[in-house]
């Protein structure tokens, strides 16, 4: 994942050809499976404008501890987890 976000990846350098890697593997019957950490990255807003954690934290589908959003260790950084027990939180992700 570029940058440790969720839903993006580096396309330019370490990942350049991906989907023709993946479309080779099918085209030999094999299947690619990504392991997804759905853990998103609580930094503050980049200057690039990576708004999934805004529009999580605005749609209210993080878990929550004693009503606060809960913030957890993951990979280098913060990251708030969505709340895969309500359908908001499935639809947004």
């Amino acid at each position: 994942m570029k940058d440790y976000r969720n839903f993006i990846y580096d396309d330019e350098v370490a990942y350049k050809g991906l989907p023709d890697f993946i479309n080779s593997l099918h085209t030999q019957g094999m299947r690619y499976v990504p392991l997804i950490d759905a853990g998103t990255s609580a930094r503050p807003l980049p200057i690039d404008n990576y708004t999934q954690y805004q529009d999580g934290l605005q749609k209210d589908v993080f878990l929550k501890i004693q009503g606060e959003t809960f913030i957890g260790q993951v990979w280098p950084n913060d990251a708030a987890f969505p709340d895969f027990l309500d359908p908001v939180a499935i639809k947004w992700w």
